[in-house]
């Protein structure tokens, strides 16, 4: 990647992490932006993703090897068409949203998403308490007060199926800490 990309793509990383993130039917700033530095420095090219390796641009390929690490794992289309994956783990269901799409097809990045619709809603300061102590899965309210819990993957090309799992590993167990965390 040369300078100029690298610079672009810290550029945007920060411009990005200083805005809300949308709706993600919309792929959200972060995932608009971030897929665009990705597909302007030459992923996301359309070439086939490596043997042993997975990538957003095969959500097929993602839900196969979730179903041979032992998830139930169903793919299906969001709102605005992209794909999704529905699944479970930590004993609660959790989807993995497709972003950097161009034309519902050749994703380059995942959201893994939890939300949870509690009786007694949770105030922004009680998520700000979560957030300031995880690195792995940032965490927000909706105007509900129900908490969400989400976690970024850029898979560009293709990313080694052993680190896609690394990251299934962190999730679950990040996602059992926020259950405990919201008293669920």
């Amino acid at each position: 990647m040369s300078p100029f990309h690298r610079y672009a793509v810290s550029a945007v990383l920060l411009a990005a992490m200083a805005q809300p993130v949308l709706a993600k039917s919309t792929g959200g700033l972060i995932g608009d932006a971030i897929g665009s530095v990705a597909r302007a420095a030459g992923n996301g090219s359309g070439s086939e993703v490596a043997e042993g390796m997975v990538s957003a641009r095969e959500p097929a390929g993602l839900v196969s090897l979730l179903q041979d690490l032992g998830y139930r794992a169903e793919l299906d289309v969001d709102s605005a068409g992209d794909p999704i994956i529905h699944t479970s783990a930590a004993g609660v269901g959790f989807s993995l949203y497709f972003y950097g799409c161009l034309d519902n097809r050749d994703c380059d990045s995942l959201m893994f998403s939890a939300g949870f619709d509690r009786d007694q809603p949770m105030t922004p300061a009680q998520i700000n308490e979560w957030n300031r102590k995880t690195v792995v899965a940032g965490a927000y309210v909706d105007d509900e007060g129900d908490p969400f819990l989400e976690s970024y993957m850029l898979t560009g090309d293709g990313i080694p199926a052993s680190v896609f799992e690394g990251a299934m590993d962190e999730w679950e167990y990040v996602l059992g800490d926020f259950l405990d965390f919201i008293d669920w």
